[in-house]
């Protein structure tokens, strides 16, 4: 479905080089754990699903480490397991992105983790 022409790390997450994919980045980048999930599915992932990191090693991409969750229900899990998870939408790119730990993403970030847009403190 989705042809990955090449894939970065960037901090906790690889992404994909797919400038054909409606939901990439300015620089056309979208995680890539969310183009595994819908090349397997055979479709885009809906607004409110989730492609999870099953062992929660968000470098380890293959499909059989990545399932599909709703949203609520993901939030729901790492809210049992202590993290706080928050949805933000970066004010430059307009993308929308979940963190864990907000307050030490606010403490240390100075960069929107989809278009390195400069976060004032």
């Amino acid at each position: 479905m989705w042809i990955i022409r090449k894939t970065v790390s960037k901090g906790d997450y690889v992404y994909a080089l797919v400038p054909d994919h409606p939901k990439r980045t300015k620089n056309n980048y979208v995680l890539l754990h969310r183009i595994v999930l819908e090349n397997y599915l055979g479709r885009m992932l809906e607004d409110d699903e989730i492609a999870h990191h099953i062992n929660e090693d968000k470098k380890n991409n293959g499909i059989d480490n990545i399932e599909l969750c709703l949203a609520k229900v993901h939030n729901q899990y790492h809210a049992k397991r202590g993290s706080k998870m928050v949805k933000l939408k970066c004010p430059q790119c307009k993308a929308i992105f979940h963190l864990h730990h907000l307050e030490e993403y606010l403490e240390h970030a100075t960069n929107c983790p989809i278009c390195d847009f400069k976060i004032k403190k």
